[in-house]
């Protein structure tokens, strides 16, 4: 018997409630903004949860802190609107600022409870060269509130924990990964993406978005190269039990 026969990987296709956790505004877009689409197109609920509010990301000065906080929100809301997201929440936690991983690990699990998704999604931290601590802070707290979130002992919100019952995540998806183990044909929905990349304006300038366009072009038709479609985003798909003491995980 093979792992995968013992802990089929989950299928993505299938999930009812998506909840997507990010480090910032748009990385959910980027990364896995044609997944998002799709699955929204297919009936799924897609929420966003971001940690941090992103001010320290923008391109251009003297824009004061809450303004640019507000700048970002707005930004993310129109971007979604694109992509099909429902919900919005924010942590508004500073971003490259030193942040608590167990804060925000607690944080998230009071989400997971208040939301009860099916699936999670969020960045992959086990990037080799990935030297954005936000990005590796936030798939790490992710990733241990998908396998604690059902321990009673673990206390969040008062009135979330006592209306809580523990149930079984389906699922925890990585983008920005360099080991997909998915990959999904969302040809049909990336001129979509890039609409909502480009309602970041305050990141990005015209040359940055043509520039992520043709490495996006370059790598997702790489991933779709062993599959009967020409462009794909891919993602690691785990079940969750596959988070904790399991050797195989890299490799399934």
């Amino acid at each position: 018997m093979q792992i995968n026969e013992l802990i089929p990987i989950p299928v993505i296709d299938k999930c009812k409630k998506l909840l997507c956790i990010q480090p910032h505004p748009d990385d959910m877009d980027i990364s896995a903004g044609g997944i998002i689409a799709y699955l929204a197109e297919k009936g799924t609920e897609i929420t966003y949860l971001t940690i941090t509010d992103d001010s320290s990301g923008f391109i251009t000065l003297r824009i004061p802190h809450r303004k640019r906080k507000n700048i970002r929100k707005q930004e993310q809301v129109s971007a979604g609107r694109i992509l099909g997201v429902k919900t919005y929440y924010w942590l508004d936690y500073c971003d490259a600022r030193d942040w608590s991983l167990y804060k925000v690990r607690n944080r998230i699990i009071e989400y997971i409870r208040l939301i009860k998704p099916d699936f999670v999604l969020t960045v992959d931290p086990w990037l080799s060269y990935e030297a954005h601590r936000d990005h590796v802070k936030c798939g790490l707290a992710v990733s241990e509130a998908v396998i604690l979130q059902s321990l009673p002992y673990i206390k969040t919100h008062r009135r979330i924990d006592k209306n809580y019952s523990p149930y079984e995540i389906k699922g925890i998806a990585f983008s920005f990964t360099a080991h997909p183990n998915t990959v999904i044909n969302t040809k049909k929905f990336r001129e979509k993406k890039f609409k909502a990349i480009a309602e970041h304006k305050s990141q990005f300038s015209k040359n940055d978005i043509e520039l992520l366009s043709k490495y996006d072009e370059i790598h997702n038709s790489k991933l779709a190269e062993n599959y009967d479609f020409d462009y794909g985003e891919g993602l690691k798909v785990l079940n969750p039990s596959m988070l904790h003491c399991f050797a195989e995980a890299e490799l399934v």
